[in-house]
């Protein structure tokens, strides 16, 4: 991963504009372990989007990093899912931030916000909330596999929180 990284990181950093709009995730309400959510999803993102500057194995090998082999491979599994079904849905460009740069990864955009809301609400069981953010992520258009994706994300993140892992 490490050479993959740098490399992605280099051309981030020589080619990106960086971001200093959106808000900061430090003062959000956002915990670790969505935040860290935010971090493997953005790999997804640059992998799917620009592929050769990393592949969507980096992001399970970040997974791993943070939450251990078997809890983030299950967390980048269900991570993976819920980007997958969100793009299906979606018509225009979801617009993230690199997380390969220092600058930018510190700021979460207004796409990459409704993304951990949808998360965070439906861990604390607003789901009424959630599927707002999850209409408004897939423009009106079917957000149900959207939905389901992100209930069996948040359903193995409370099972890995029951079982006192991360």
């Amino acid at each position: 991963m490490a050479g993959t990284e740098n490399s992605a990181q280099q051309n981030a950093e020589e080619t990106e504009i960086h971001n200093t709009q959106g808000s900061d995730i430090v003062d959000s309400h956002f915990d670790e372990l969505e935040r860290s959510i935010l971090y493997i999803s953005r790999i997804f993102f640059v992998a799917w989007s620009a592929p050769g500057k990393c592949s969507a194995e980096n992001a399970f090998e970040l997974a791993v990093a943070i939450h251990g082999e078997t809890n983030g491979l299950q967390i980048a599994y269900g991570v993976m899912n819920a980007v997958k079904a969100m793009r299906i849905s979606r018509n225009s460009v979801f617009k993230f931030n690199n997380p390969y740069c220092a600058c930018c990864k510190k700021r979460v955009t207004e796409c990459e916000g409704h993304f951990l809301n949808a998360i965070h609400l439906t861990r604390h069981k607003l789901h009424s909330a959630a599927e707002v953010e999850m209409m408004i992520l897939c423009e009106g258009n079917d957000a149900s596999s959207f939905s389901e994706q992100v209930n069996n994300l948040c359903n193995r993140l409370e099972l890995m929180q029951f079982n006192g892992r991360k």
